[in-house]
């Protein structure tokens, strides 16, 4: 019988056990946010927690609930997003790595697969500064999903909510996808004015939520940049192990 990795599905005395064996937990982390009317607003969280699973299955970690809230308040122009503070989300993602670290996985890599968030950047000067002081005894880590899933993937990748990504749902989470409700590809639109981000950037930008045409997605492109994603990141748990 093979266990699960997954935190949230693994008894008590299950979890103590595996923490005999490995010191590694995985945070994967996404967002809620628009990502067009074919995929679910939790569609990053969903593709960081399949490829964490993965990941701890080839090299052994645990893997904790996928936190699927983040500072999203570039997408709040659209239905569906919820965007937190970043001084909460850091609190949370503080208070979990720390009951993480209390229950025997005293190194954690926070797996991200949401795109321009600062949070994990306020998270290292945090912990750092607390590590420096010793305030705390244990160890996070920063992956991203951009780095894990190769340089092919990231030079094909179209855009939010494009057919990449929409390919990654595809592998991840297939039945909640559906690229039939597109209708029109998505048009990525010249900004009033360049270099300047404002409030309402990406709803002037991408009116639809999404770019370019999600039809040309394909679940096995799909299940081959998780598997590459996930290669990356069993490696990432491997030297966190040595540290």
């Amino acid at each position: 019988m093979i266990m699960t990795v997954k935190w949230d599905e693994l008894s008590g005395p299950a979890i103590a056990k595996i923490a005999q064996s490995t010191d590694v937990a995985i945070l994967p982390f996404g967002s809620l946010e628009m990502h067009g009317p074919h995929l679910p607003t939790s569609t990053d969280a969903l593709v960081a927690q399949a490829i964490s699973v993965r990941a701890a299955e080839m090299e052994p970690a645990i893997v904790l609930p996928v936190l699927r809230y983040t500072p999203a308040w570039s997408m709040k122009c659209y239905p569906g997003t919820i965007s937190m503070p970043t001084n909460l989300i850091t609190r949370i993602f503080d208070v979990i790595c720390s009951e993480a670290a209390r229950n025997g996985f005293k190194k954690v890599i926070i797996f991200s697969g949401h795109g321009g968030c600062a949070v994990t950047n306020q998270l290292m000067e945090e912990w750092m500064e607390k590590k420096s002081k010793g305030q705390i005894d244990y160890s996070v880590y920063c992956v991203f999903i951009g780095d894990a899933i190769g340089e092919q993937n990231a030079r094909e990748f179209d855009g939010h909510g494009g057919a990449m990504e929409t390919s990654w749902a595809m592998a991840a989470a297939p039945e909640l996808v559906h690229p039939e409700l597109v209708n029109q590809v998505g048009p990525i639109l010249p900004p009033e004015m360049p270099g300047v981000n404002k409030p309402d950037y990406w709803n002037k930008v991408v009116p639809l939520g999404y770019k370019n045409d999600p039809r040309k997605a394909d679940a096995k492109v799909g299940e081959k940049a998780l598997e590459t994603a996930a290669r990356f990141l069993a490696d990432a748990i491997k030297k966190v192990k040595q540290c």
